[in-house]
């Protein structure tokens, strides 16, 4: 949906600022399907998120209004579930690892499985090459909870690399099959992926990365190069944010990374510029809408006038 106001009477309208929502933003269909099915538990009564439904500070906020609760996934790693004081939980689209979601089972809560479909099969797939005797190595973030999910359906381990650097100390050996975090950078993943079969001519790839989070990242380049200015909206804990937002930075300096409408500045913008209001997958709709609304209203008190294209800001 597009609003737009026009400028006062006699106003040139090169003199107006433009606020334009990114139509490709918003939720990725892996979060879409977690949080729907989020809601859908919740309109049956209580429910517990396995660490933050998604990372992003706004929309966990959200749920939680509706009543879900966040408990830290270090905090259901390391007790018995049955003392979590919840009966049904909430794996998020990033996933769990082999052991905690039958210790869950174990426990008799009732599991509302959030784990992205793409997700999930890179856990199956790395789960049967550890059974064929295969050396498991992924692409991604230590930390990252899909890749602790990924390592977590490896009984024998896994290594984990997050550059070429890494990639390079791992030692010629057993048969190696390589994947990579769903949304880590493709064009990095064929860089490990080329370093690692110099040396390992028998090394197996699977491109795990998603398609939709590629072609994301092609999308918001040209975003990001067709306006003056970028407002970024993601939480600052995704990865999936820092890597869209550094792709915007490339493509475009004057790009500025917030979480909420309140750390928008005025002095990012200047009369007759063309404002480009974008997020990650995580960010909902509804704060990027929020965000340009309030670029609208830093517009106003400036004097500059403004058109918002892209949402029902107003």
């Amino acid at each position: 949906m597009k609003l737009e106001q026009r400028g006062r009477e006699g106003q040139e309208p090169s003199s107006a600022l433009t606020v334009d929502i990114d139509e490709n933003a918003g939720f990725c269909a892996g979060v879409a399907r977690a949080i729907a099915l989020a809601e859908g538990a919740l309109a049956k009564g209580r429910l517990a998120s396995i660490g933050p439904v998604i990372h992003n500070p706004a929309e966990v906020v959200r749920l939680q209004q509706k009543g879900l609760l966040t408990i830290p996934q270090e905090e259901v790693e390391s007790c018995d579930p049955r003392t979590l004081g919840v009966r049904r939980v909430l794996i998020r689209s990033h996933g769990v690892s082999e052991s905690l979601r039958a210790r869950l089972a174990e426990a008799g809560l009732e599991v509302v499985d959030g784990t992205c479909p793409i997700v999930r099969r890179v856990q199956q797939l790395v789960k049967d090459y550890c059974a064929r005797g295969y050396r498991v190595v992924v692409f991604g973030k230590k930390d990252h909870p899909e890749v602790l999910g990924l390592v977590g359906h490896c009984p024998q381990g896994a290594v984990v690399v997050g550059s070429l650097e890494e990639a390079g100390k791992i030692a010629p050996g057993p048969p190696t099959v390589l994947v990579a975090q769903t949304t880590a950078p493709e064009a990095r993943f064929h860089e490990v992926a080329a370093a690692l079969r110099r040396r390992l001519p028998s090394l197996e790839v699977f491109n795990t990365t998603c398609r939709s989070v590629s072609r994301r990242q092609e999308s918001i380049a040209a975003f990001a190069r067709a306006h003056d200015v970028v407002v970024f909206v993601g939480g600052k804990e995704s990865s999936n944010s820092r890597q869209l937002f550094d792709i915007c930075q490339q493509n475009n300096k004057r790009s500025f990374w917030v979480e909420s409408a309140d750390e928008v500045q005025a002095g990012w913008f200047g009369p007759g510029e063309a404002v480009g209001i974008t997020g990650g997958a995580s960010t909902p709709r509804w704060l990027l809408e929020r965000v340009a609304s309030h670029v609208a209203h830093v517009a106003r008190t400036c004097g500059h006038e403004k058109h918002i294209k892209g949402g029902s800001a107003e």
